[in-house]
């Protein structure tokens, strides 16, 4: 595993920054969640699969059965009390930097394998006491912009037409962005989440990001975690000096108004040239219309002195003669 991927799910696993994730996402529902109250478990489950055709064992007998491992990026418990009775609720979080075609069905899947992981958790107790825990899931999407996949399973099936379709199996994805992050105040969080977001979202526009970040408590006073989290996602390269605990990551606006010039300049003398290139394409149709040259001879002298291609040296005559 990329040690990009390692640093996320070390970062996802934090109490703070778990419940952060979970209370943006489903906000709209009024489910919030307590660091306190959450739960480690372990994320890797150990799943039995039954072979195809048996393998021969050393010393006599056969393999029937293969054991493969299932690992969500986090996964944690909490314990909700209502009507008087304790509720069970696995929580999982999958870290995406990268588009997946089939997300929602690899989150089927981990919970489908979670769910027999805890049938079988169950059957160390009592069985009538001791029905399934519910199951709640959350892919965070570490890119700016939108989740560019499906988000339900009947989005990557081909389905029947009418009423049947109602009775087929669907899994719904919930999905946050960095970029849903990143319009709420950062100092509503619980933890450094939001600075990370904005990081993300602007890495591209220091000027902005500075903007934001210089108005937050917390961009004053980050983890060297989160700082690590930072440069792994975008080309801020922040440094951390060893002895460093906690970085004020508004000391960096020097190094982000220097990069922010530098892609300026660059983008500056792109258009530069651009609008270069357009004065001299326009100034010699001008000399050639003036000598009378023919429509198909000013193309072909367009094509060779700016490197046109057929089609565009037309579209220029044609709009310089309009």
């Amino acid at each position: 595993m990329a040690d990009k991927d390692l640093s996320l799910k070390e970062y996802l696993a934090d109490a703070a920054v778990f419940a952060d994730i979970f209370n943006l996402a489903f906000k709209r529902y009024h489910f919030v969640i307590d660091p306190k109250e959450l739960r480690e478990l372990d994320s890797v489950q150990v799943m039995a699969t039954p072979l195809k055709q048996p393998i021969a064992r050393e010393g006599g007998g056969k393999k029937t059965v293969g054991y493969r491992q299932r690992v969500h990026d986090v996964l944690k418990m909490m314990v909700l009390v209502e009507d008087g009775k304790q509720k069970e609720m696995l929580l999982s979080i999958e870290g995406q930097s990268k588009r997946s075609r089939f997300m929602p069905l690899r989150v089927w899947q981990y919970e489908d394998h979670t769910m027999a992981w805890a049938m079988k958790r169950r059957d160390m107790r009592k069985r009538n006491e001791c029905p399934l825990p519910g199951m709640l899931n959350v892919v965070l999407y570490m890119l700016p912009g939108k989740w560019p996949g499906a988000t339900r399973l009947s989005q990557l099936q081909q389905r029947p037409k009418g009423r049947i379709a109602m009775c087929m199996n669907d899994v719904k994805m919930n999905v946050l962005t960095v970029e849903e992050i990143s319009r709420h105040d950062i100092d509503s969080f619980l933890s450094e989440i939001g600075v990370v977001a904005n990081a993300i979202v602007y890495a591209d526009n220091p000027r902005k990001l500075w903007r934001i970040l210089g108005k937050s408590k917390k961009a004053q006073n980050l983890s060297v975690r989160t700082v690590g989290i930072i440069n792994e996602y975008t080309n801020l390269g922040m440094e951390v000096k060893e002895e460093e605990e906690r970085v004020n990551m508004c000391n960096a606006k020097e190094f982000w108004m220097k990069e922010g010039e530098k892609k300026g300049e660059k983008k500056g003398v792109k258009r530069g040239i651009k609008q270069g290139t357009q004065k001299g394409i326009d100034a010699m149709i001008a000399s050639l219309q003036e000598m009378n040259i023919t429509f198909e001879e000013i193309v072909r002298q367009l094509q060779k002195q700016f490197q046109l291609s057929h089609r565009e040296a037309m579209r220029q005559v044609r709009k310089a003669m309009a």
